[in-house]
């Protein structure tokens, strides 16, 4: 058939004519053929789908300006020179905007419903709009080529599955409430994938649901069924934990109450067996304690016996700054003991202790315990506080007092300029310890601690001088005054306490003999298994004591340990703090001997050869036994979505969305050719159009 063209406008005709040629050649150089003949370009796409290319007669010669609307005579209406300048300068600065928004994000598709760049993702819609309509001038086109613009967003499926992945890194599940706050429509799609998949699974309903998609969701260890209250409350738990370092959510928690009843009712199902083992699974994973109130109460209890140490009594005074919380639990167990609640067990504990179940107050606000002693607020004895003279046994200069054990010294008066001096060194370093403790949080400076050692001796020495009863009156005072401890009993509480540190920070107490950060901890905590040795063996003498057991074994220590293996254990937590995970590389450089004893782990656990010891131990941090197979469907979903988009499967080797894929698509190919490819993988690249071998075009031969 012939088409009759009555167009009277010469322009018009010259237009149309130039919107049916076909876009010149300019192929680039690094092209690859494929099956079909197409030809495939650095960007990833097919020749033929590349965004049409107008010759520079198509211009009326301003910048932006191009005559291909629709309508011919839209062509005519000219704008005035300042309006094009206005608008112009407009569209830089959005451009600018989205530059920005791609380095910090990583890609230029700005949603709309995003508050804090609403108006970007409006803009970002309106150029598709144009360049679909072919509205938009070529300049402006190649501008956002040239940051890895997406024209099509062929199916918001991938992008809501692309939030999903990045959601399943940072949080290790894909159990997104439905109300997520950071990314409601999120929440929204993945209850709708589960309804869609319901539909699927039904026969005789309509669905959005694929096989394909199943298959992309079960990749990244996505779960169809789940109870939506339980969910709910799952990933609030995941929050607090990324919080408070722990799930031990108080049952009166203010902040959500629901949720702390919800863990309290877990670990009471979990107790009496009536837990489903898939809520066991998820909340292991996690890091879920199940005996996290025993455990707790403990830790306070170890606090209680460190402190009845130090002071002689258990009266913890309610302001004790070292560890304020100690005395609400304190106080806590008189009225749960008053009350009837505390159990015989924990009664029994704290009668051991020589716990004083009565405060009988006086006016001053002193307490008497049943010896007679007053107990002031700093917590200590009445009679063990340090002696105060009176002014009469000063000799006039400040912090010189004649108390010296020889009373020939204080005869050998020195010159005020020397105590001038002296006074000056010893501010300077007393203004060290406050900031050590503020940044610390105590002023037990150790001599072995390259960064302040000199601190630490200077700490030592005014230990020494008080109890040579040498140090003037006003130098306790100040030091009193930011909690000082002037008698370290035994360096076994110090160490125990860096160790209680170091459990809250990592959630175990396997602290390596070797441990950088500080060695001497590492050394302590073997040199107490080896004690614990000897304990238990008769006619053995041991620094081991029944006390010491109780309070190491508070925090979860355990006494026999493989030495190799609680070193990469360690490691591995360490690998999992900056890497997100516990997927070490078989032959990771920085450290291989991890590498192979991951590797070596999932064998084993495969094989059914795995202590349960060591199960539990790597289930609390979350490790993944099938990684590897999770690894590669991850990297297959990815290609799956660079297939839709692009209509192949050769990912060029700078493709800028993700470098990565390019590299485990040469690896496969690699792999087939040197036959180390499975044949269930092998299939699963074939239904995909895998391309095995790429033939080069001559000018990148």
């Amino acid at each position: 058939s012939v088409t009759v063209l009555e167009v009277s406008d010469v322009d018009a005709v010259i237009e149309l004519v130039v919107r049916r040629r076909t876009p010149a050649d300019n192929a680039p150089a690094t092209a690859a053929t494929i099956d079909g003949g197409d030809k495939i370009h650095q960007s990833g796409t097919k020749k033929k789908s590349s965004p049409p290319q107008k010759s520079s007669a198509s211009r009326d010669g301003r910048q932006g300006k191009v005559r291909r609307a629709k309508n011919p005579a839209d062509a005519a209406g000219k704008k005035s020179p300042q309006t094009e300048s206005k608008r112009d300068s407009h569209w830089q600065s959005r451009f600018n905007d989205l530059v920005k928004y791609k380095s910090e994000f990583g890609h230029c598709n700005v949603r709309v419903d995003d508050k804090a760049n609403s108006k970007l993702g409006y803009w970002v819609q309106r150029q598709r709009r144009e360049y679909k309509d072919q509205r938009l001038a070529e300049d402006r086109i190649a501008k956002l080529n040239e940051i890895g613009f997406v024209w099509v967003m062929r199916d918001s499926w991938e992008t809501r599955y692309n939030e999903l992945v990045e959601y399943t890194r940072e949080f290790g599940h894909c159990n997104i409430p439905q109300r997520y706050k950071p990314n409601p429509e999120l929440g929204n799609w993945v209850n709708h994938q589960r309804l869609a998949y319901k539909n699927f699974n039904t026969e005789g309903e309509t669905s959005t649901m694929t096989q394909e998609r199943i298959d992309l969701l079960e990749a990244i260890g996505f779960v169809w069924k789940v109870e939506p209250q339980w969910n709910t409350r799952f990933s609030e738990l995941v929050n607090y934990k990324r919080e408070h370092g722990d799930c031990n959510v108080p049952a009166k928690y203010k902040p959500n109450r629901k949720l702390g009843v919800w863990v309290y009712r877990h670990r009471t199902e979990f107790k009496n067996g009536k837990l489903p083992q898939e809520h066991i699974k998820k909340l292991n994973d996690i890091g879920f304690s199940w005996n996290a109130h025993d455990s707790a109460w403990m830790l306070r209890y170890s606090q209680l016996m460190i402190y009845k140490r130090e002071f002689g009594h258990c009266i913890v005074p309610q302001h004790y700054e070292p560890n304020p919380s100690l005395a609400e639990w304190v106080l806590a167990q008189r009225k749960h003991f008053k009350a009837g609640r505390l159990s015989e067990a924990r009664i029994v504990k704290l009668n051991e202790l020589g716990f004083t179940w009565e405060i009988r107050s006086s006016p001053k606000t002193t307490a008497t315990i049943d010896g007679g002693d007053k107990i002031h607020q700093s917590g200590t004895k009445k009679k063990s506080s340090p002696p105060k003279k009176s002014s009469a046994s000063r000799d006039g200069r400040q912090g010189k007092v004649r108390r010296a054990k020889n009373p020939a010294d204080a005869a050998g008066k020195k010159s005020p300029q020397t105590e001038s001096k002296r006074d000056s060194h010893w501010q300077s370093r007393f203004n060290d310890l406050v900031k050590y403790k503020s940044e610390f949080g105590h002023c037990n400076v150790r001599v072995d601690d390259k960064a302040n050692s000199k601190l630490g001796y200077w700490v030592q020495r005014q230990r020494r001088e008080y109890k040579d009863q040498r140090l003037a009156e006003d130098r306790i005072a100040k030091l009193n005054e930011i909690g000082f401890v002037w008698v370290m009993r035994d360096s076994w509480e110090t160490r125990y306490n860096e160790l209680v540190e170091y459990t809250r920070e990592f959630g175990h107490c396997n602290i390596t003999l070797r441990y950088k950060p500080n060695p001497e901890l590492g050394k302590w905590v073997n040199h107490q298994r080896e004690a614990y040795k000897k304990f238990k063996t008769e006619g053995e003498t041991s620094t081991m004591t029944q006390e010491r057991i109780d309070l190491l074994e508070a925090i979860g220590f355990v006494w026999k340990v493989e030495p190799q293996w609680n070193t990469r254990f360690s490691e591995l937590v360490n690998y999992k703090r900056e890497h997100g995970d516990c997927n070490v590389p078989a032959k990771y450089k920085p450290n291989r001997k991890l590498g192979v004893w991951v590797y070596r782990h999932r064998t084993e656990f495969k094989n059914g050869k795995l202590p349960q010891e060591h199960i539990k131990k790597l289930n609390d941090i979350g490790f993944s036994w099938n990684a590897h197979d999770s690894a590669w469907m991850l990297r297959y979903s990815q290609l799956m979505i660079y297939k839709r988009e692009f209509g192949h499967c050769i990912v060029p080797q700078h493709y800028e969305p993700n470098p990565s894929l390019a590299e485990w698509v040469l690896a496969q190919r690699k792999h087939f050719k040197a036959g180390r490819l499975s044949e269930a993988r092998i299939v699963k690249l074939n239904e995909l159009g895998f391309t095995w071998e790429i033939r080069s075009s001559p000018k990148t031969s």
